[in-house]
């Protein structure tokens, strides 16, 4: 039988748009489908929201189906009802939390300079520090006085500035399962020694998801002071520096796609004895570890004497080696989730 209607373009695109136009609040927008002139039908459309609802139910309104199929507008495909699929199914990701990260490019940094930066894949953002390495890890004496005095990270990488020593520096990068994350640095606070500094804030709408600076300020003469604890929660970050003021600065992250929202939680509390690596502090399920949410050093000798050697985040969850005392490590977790 020949089509009761056809739409047609010769020379370019052809289309039809059915539209609600009132302002205030979504309404129902769909096509209805059935045959000799039942009670019940088909509906494809939206149904007093944004998302593509597809259902079976009574004619004449949207709200009278039950959905079978929908799509939402951050890209969720969710089924109502028994799914048969005729072919091998395949996880193409590692995580159910929505994210997926991976290491920057490894640089390494001479002695008492800025090393270059440690840039992502393209496509991902840099979140905060994948990875920080001192290479002498056998003077847990500090003799030789080494120590991680600054580092920063933003849309170029992260770098680092290192006494003393060679150091490794690994950028952490991440996107959600449709795009890049939205990324910014947030607001310098200045941290007073010897105490918690004043917290340094990120934007509304976004999560500190890392340091994009820490930054001892020497104060004193170098071999006096280091980073004796720090800490990012959602919203800010903050420092306890000893022997001398320091400052910081969040790294801020958010996704892209309208609906969504990053939501982060501490890791396992992982305690680590001195001179060696510490166990991960792990992520629990549909959680992916994204930096380092915090490392407290339990100052067992005197803070000349004991410092922040490395520390790294990878998809096992985060860990540290601390020099001259033990110290506890948990990981910053996160997955994406809809509004």
């Amino acid at each position: 039988m020949d089509p009761a209607v056809t739409y047609y373009s010769s020379t370019n695109d052809a289309s039809i748009r059915i539209e609600s136009r009132k302002s205030s609040d979504p309404e129902e927008v769909y096509f209805e489908l059935r045959e000799k002139q039942m009670g019940d039908g088909w509906k494809i459309g939206m149904n007093d929201d944004h998302d593509l609802h597809i259902g079976w139910g009574t004619v004449g309104t949207a709200n009278g189906a039950a959905d079978a199929i929908k799509l939402t507008t951050t890209g969720g495909l969710e089924f109502y009802g028994a799914v048969e699929f005729r072919k091998e199914i395949t996880q193409s990701y590692v995580s159910t939390s929505g994210l997926v990260c991976t290491a920057g490019q490894t640089v390494i940094g001479e002695p008492n300079g800025w090393s270059g930066y440690s840039s992502c894949p393209s496509g991902y953002s840099v979140v905060g520090l994948q990875g920080v390495y001192l290479h002498n890890s056998q003077d847990s004496a500090r003799t030789k006085f080494q120590d991680i005095d600054h580092l920063e990270c933003n849309a170029n990488g992260c770098r680092a500035w290192c006494r003393a020593d060679k150091c490794d520096v690994t950028a952490r990068c991440c996107k959600t399962d449709h795009a890049s994350l939205r990324c910014e640095d947030g607001e310098y606070q200045h941290q007073s020694k010897n105490q918690w500094g004043t917290p340094a804030y990120c934007g509304a709408g976004y999560v500190a998801t890392g340091f994009a600076s820490l930054d001892l300020h020497n104060n004193v003469y170098w071999k006096h002071q280091m980073i004796n604890d720090f800490y990012c929660t959602d919203s800010y970050c903050q420092s306890w520096c000893w022997g001398s003021n320091c400052g910081v600065k969040p790294r801020c992250c958010k996704p892209r796609n309208y609906g969504q929202k990053l939501e982060c939680v501490a890791g396992s509390q992982a305690y680590g004895d001195k001179d060696k690596w510490g166990p991960y502090s792990v992520c629990g399920v549909g959680y992916t570890a994204i930096s380092h949410q915090r490392i407290d050093m339990l100052d067992h000798v005197h803070a000349d004497e004991e410092i922040m050697h490395k520390y790294e985040c990878n998809e096992q969850g985060c860990r540290a080696w601390c020099w001259g005392s033990a110290c506890h490590t948990w990981a910053k977790c996160c997955r994406i989730t809809v509004v």
